[in-house]
This record gives C-alpha cells, sequence and structure tokens, in this order.
C-alpha cells in the first residue's frame, strides 16, 4: 500500500514540477514588462540629454556669431583708418577665440547627431514591444492564471495523498525525492534496479513478498517496485 501510495506522490510532484517550470517560464516572459520599462527610461534619458546638448549648440553658436560680427567690424576699422595695434590684439583674440567655438560646435553637432541615432532606435524598440505586449500579455495572464490553478488544485492532492502515509514514511519519501531529484521509486527489472541497474540479491525479493513491502534498493536507496508486467523481474 506505502509503495502505492509512493507512487501517485511521485506522479503527482512529477505534475507538480512541470507545472512549476512552465509558470516560471510564463513569469519569465512576463518580466519583459521590466525590459519595456527600462527602455522607455532610456528613451526619456536620451531626449534630455539631447535637449541639453541642442540648447548648448545654439549658445556656442550665438556666440559665434557675436564674434564674427565683432571681427567683422573690427575688420572694417582697420581697413577705414590707420592700423592699431590694440585692434590688431583684440582680433588675434577673436580669431583663437573663434576656432574654438568652430571646433565646439562641431563636436556638439556629432553629439546631437549620435544622440538622434540613438533616441530613434530605442524609440524603435519600444514601438516594436509595446505593440508585441499588447497582444501577449493577455494569452500570458490567462495561462498564467491556469497554471496556478492548477498548482494549487494538484498541491491540494498532494496533501490528501501525504495524509495517508505515517511520518517516518512521508519523511523518507520526501528525502528519496530531494536526493534523487524526483525519483524516489526504481521499478525492477531483469533482477536489477531499474535505476542504477544494481543486481538484486534473492533476499529483496523474499522481503517484497511480503504484506505492504518497502524494500530499498541497496545500492542507491530508492524503494524498489515490481512493475505491472514481471515477466522477468522476480527470480525463477
Amino acid at each position: 500500500m506505502r509503495v502505492a501510495i509512493y507512487t501517485e506522490l511521485q506522479q503527482l510532484d512529477q505534475r507538480l514540477s512541470a507545472l512549476a517550470q512552465a509558470r516560471d517560464a510564463l513569469l519569465a516572459q512576463l518580466a519583459e514588462r521590466d525590459q519595456l520599462q527600462t527602455w522607455r527610461q532610456r528613451v526619456d534619458e536620451l531626449t534630455r540629454a539631447l535637449k541639453g546638448e541642442r540648447a548648448h549648440s545654439t549658445d556656442l553658436q550665438w556666440e559665434l556669431e557675436e564674434v564674427e560680427l565683432r571681427l567683422a567690424a573690427l575688420d572694417e576699422q582697420e581697413r577705414d583708418g590707420p592700423s592699431d595695434p590694440l585692434v590688431a590684439r583684440e582680433m588675434a583674440v577673436l580669431r583663437e577665440r573663434r576656432a574654438q567655438l568652430e571646433e565646439q560646435v562641431l563636436t556638439h553637432l556629432e553629439r546631437i547627431g549620435e544622440l538622434e541615432r540613438q533616441l530613434a532606435e530605442v524609440e524603435r524598440k519600444v514601438r516594436d514591444a509595446t505593440a508585441a505586449w499588447a497582444a501577449r500579455e493577455p494569452h500570458l495572464q490567462a495561462e498564467l492564471e491556469r497554471i496556478s490553478r492548477e498548482l494549487e488544485a494538484l498541491q491540494a492532492q498532494r496533501q490528501q495523498v501525504a495524509a495517508r502515509l505515517s511520518p517516518d514514511a512521508l519523511a523518507l519519501y520526501d528525502d528519496l525525492q530531494r536526493r534523487h531529484r524526483g525519483t524516489a521509486l526504481a521499478p525492477i527489472r531483469h533482477r536489477q534496479c531499474g535505476i542504477c541497474r544494481a543486481r538484486l540479491p534473492a533476499a529483496v525479493f523474499d522481503l517484497l513478498a511480503a504484506p505492504d513491502p518497502l524494500v530499498r534498493c541497496p545500492r542507491c536507496g530508492r524503494v524498489l517496485y515490481l512493475p505491472s508486467e514481471p515477466s522477468d523481474a522476480t527470480p525463477s
């Protein structure tokens, strides 16, 4: 009887494990919402950075225009009158500043171009992911709810089955399940343990003939049972 209960428990545990894996896979897919939120945050960051670069670029261009206007005025002054050392010095300073500003404006324009490229790429990802998510989320949520209900029902069923075992027998089963990754039982095939292939002595079959036997493989420790078609499981 205990082996039959173990068999029922193991079948339930295998179903529970498969459902838990399916649930975890669904949760991983639902976690894609976090990636979508990350992309949206990235859009905000790039938008702010682009706004700042454009504002700075505008300021530099205004300053550059002022320098150009001042240089034009000084150049006209030099042509109309005698050469002034102070004017010549100021023009030299302005020309140097103009070169610096032109280089800075060019650098900012390159940054603006790169930010615009990045922003367009991330916005495309957000659009694509939002559309795909809108189509997938209802199905994923419905499937997650179905699996959660089935898990809850199976867990309740397992508790009922486990209650039919003594505490010691249940503890043994749970320990074997943990140690052997979900295979607490082993069928007997060709007078061997069907899992670890250990050759079973005749005494094992004598023990199996007793009422409600709980016989373990001498090598792997799993609980042995005779399959439903034991053509060559028992000794002749």
